[in-house]
């Protein structure tokens, strides 16, 4: 084994050497399925609740013990879904498939996965994004921190993870539940059905949702063709087994996204065909549960704007799988195991961006977290091989090409309950990305924009440190959170101008340093009254040529006041939620930036909710942009889509029983 070899993989080891060291028991036979591995005080996974858990009506809804966030819009996007969350922001709310940015970075830096299992994207990051209707997932998490290094190598980012709903448990149950909505602001509607049931060791469950979207209004009248229709279907079917169980997932995501005109910006006319195969089975065997998790992904985009040289037609197949066991040795709980991906990607279409690559990827990883004391301990690290091979490209005029990364992770993390409710916490991360295919071979015009991309084929690996304190108070009704952090990442990719004023632009490697902070708070004020708040806020800045970095969002800050006239439980309960918004000025503008102003949003919402015998109906009524206010995305600067949408009336009704 190659020294550079031996000192990815040492981590690993070493964190594994931790967790048999401290002796003791073996873990008990029936907590063999492996979810969230570590949960330490400093609460390093926030998550919102999918299809049917959006209530404000209900108990649990204005419950100080959930982090603050702003609701979601009726058939939001996923990464719409998201941008509740404190510190995540969709990098353009009106784009279906946009992408996410967290504590500013955005792309392929921000990893997502469902059913354990990567959801993979186009790399063109313009073009493509997360597909899937996020009602088809029962929650959605945030992890960062040691638990994250599962599924990626940034535990400062983190990564989205979706949690699909599970078939029922008990033995002839069967569960039913339905959404309708409509939205006039972009003439859209749709709806969702789930049916479930089991019938002895067989247990299933259908989920599939549809939606039509039309023309976006702006505020002051001015109209947008951006007409979408989605469709998204996930069923699955388990096999329970004594201790375990078999299961088999298929999902599929399919739409057509028409924006702009011939007369207006340039238009983009997108459709795309994403469907995945799941295969999981879980076992205990002597103390340790074993999990093993299948994934087969096939993705297809075209792209056509219908002018420049061409459609554009990515598609890939990917191929994943990942064994991990979990086991309790004394005080110290521990996850382990391995992961695989194969890639063929391709575009076949007149328009390429980057060629044709084949892709083999791999990892192991270890967590571990134990008690010492008054301190929660958590530590983890993880070792990446990537190869990237690509064809030779006539279209882009680029020869065969292969390159090959490895590197390691790791995170350290401690938690002290410095006092009653206090808990004060302190992390410290190693990180590293490799470059994309497109990053590094892209040669072409991006569909929808007029900028031509030109790969950096010498492009090194993304690695840096990072650190993050917080504290959390948490004392009856009341709930707050703050946590800060700084990062420097070196060999930071960025895409910049190759001269000014230029559409032509090239990625390079730049050293980069980040710094930023959240905080949220939530209060019961009374049995009826609660409010809630939030504010996030980071700075990225290129060491190399010492100014702001491009892509970085202004600060953002929210506040919420529920009124809730009904006593909770009751089997009738009444919701009132008002909303404050806002997006600040961004005075540190990078090479790709524009300058756009501050804009404040109020949103009013109204609902009703009735339970009785096992069935659960809610009703909805959203008011969004009171004002009218106008205002333009930061994150999209020159898009068709930056302008934000005009004051919306939206429906709702769901039921389940």
């Amino acid at each position: 084994m190659s020294r550079r070899a031996f000192d990815g993989v040492l981590p690993v080891f070493a964190v594994g050497a931790l967790f048999v060291a401290a002796g003791g028991g073996p873990r008990a036979a029936g907590a063999h399925v492996i979810d969230a591995p570590i949960r330490t005080a400093s609460a390093s996974a926030e998550s919102i609740r999918a299809m049917g858990a959006r209530s404000i009506a209900g108990a649990d809804s204005s419950s100080p013990h959930a982090a603050p966030c702003l609701c979601s819009p009726p058939g939001a996007s996923f990464a719409r879904a998201v941008d509740g969350l404190t510190g995540v922001q969709a990098v353009s709310p009106n784009d279906r498939l946009s992408r996410v940015a967290i504590r500013g970075l955005s792309g392929e830096r921000v990893a997502v996965v469902d059913g354990g299992l990567p959801m993979l994207a186009i790399p063109e990051v313009d073009l493509d994004g997360v597909a899937s209707d996020p009602a088809l997932a029962r929650r959605i998490d945030w992890l960062r921190g040691p638990p994250s290094l599962r599924y990626s190598s940034d535990p400062l980012t983190g990564v989205l993870r979706l949690e699909p709903f599970a078939p029922p448990r008990d033995d002839e149950a069967t569960r039913i539940g339905g959404e309708l909505e409509a939205s006039n602001g972009d003439e859209a509607g749709g709806g969702r059905l789930q049916v479930a049931g089991a019938r002895g060791p067989l247990a299933w469950v259908v989920t599939g949702a549809g939606r039509h979207s039309g023309d976006l209004h702006y505020p002051g009248g001015g109209t947008l063709s951006a007409r979408s229709n989605l469709g998204s279907g996930d069923a699955s079917v388990r096999y329970r087994l004594a201790g375990g169980g078999l299961g088999v997932r298929i999902v599929n995501d399919v739409g057509r996204i028409d924006e702009g005109s011939s007369s207006g910006p340039t238009p983009l006319h997108r459709r795309l065909d994403d469907t995945r195969v799941q295969l999981a089975g879980a076992v205990p065997l002597s103390g340790t549960g074993f999990e093993l998790n299948a994934q087969w992904q096939h993705r297809r985009l075209n792209a056509d704007d219908g002018i420049g040289s061409g459609e554009a037609t990515p598609r890939f197949d990917a191929y994943s799988a990942e064994l991990a066991g979990r086991h309790t040795i004394g005080g110290v709980r521990g996850t382990a195991g391995v992961v695989g991906l194969a890639q063929r990607a391709e575009d076949s279409g007149s328009q390429p961006l980057p060629p044709g690559a084949h892709v083999v990827a791999g990892a192991a990883f270890a967590i571990a977290e134990t008690r010492l004391g008054d301190v929660d301990v958590s530590a983890g690290a993880r070792s990446d091989v990537r190869h990237v091979e690509t064809d030779e490209s006539l279209a882009l005029g680029l020869p065969n090409d292969q390159r090959g990364f490895r590197n390691w992770t790791g995170s350290l993390e401690a938690a002290w309950d410095a006092a009653p409710g206090l808990t004060i916490s302190l992390e410290g991360t190693r990180s590293w990305r490799p470059p994309t295919i497109a990053e590094l071979y892209s040669r072409g015009r991006v569909p929808g924009t007029d900028r031509y991309e030109i790969g950096g084929r010498g492009l090194d690996a993304e690695h840096g440190f990072g650190a993050e304190a917080g504290a959390r108070y948490e004392a009856g009704p009341v709930l707050c959170s703050i946590h800060g952090y700084w990062r420097r990442i070196d060999s930071y990719v960025a895409l910049e101008p190759t001269a000014p004023g230029s559409n032509t632009y090239r990625y390079v490697s730049r050293d980069a340093g980040f710094t930023g902070g959240e905080a949220t708070a939530a209060a019961h004020v009374s049995d009826r009254l609660s409010i809630d708040g939030r504010i996030d806020y980071v700075s990225g800045q290129d060491r190399t040529t010492d100014r702001p970095l491009s892509s970085i969002p202004p600060p953002r800050w929210g506040v919420g006041l529920g009124w809730r006239p009904d006593p909770a439980g009751g089997r009738r309960t009444t919701g009132f939620r008002a909303e404050v918004e806002g997006h600040g000025r961004s005075t540190r503008l990078g090479a790709l930036d524009r300058a756009t102003d501050p804009f404040v949003l109020v949103n009013l919402i109204a609902e009703r909710q009735w339970t009785s015998d096992g069935v659960s109906l809610v009703a909805a009524a959203t008011v969004r942009n009171v004002a009218n206010e106008t205002h333009t995305y930061y994150l999209v600067p020159g898009s068709i889509l930056a302008r934000g949408e005009g004051r919306s009336i939206e429906l709702r009704i769901s039921g389940m029983r």
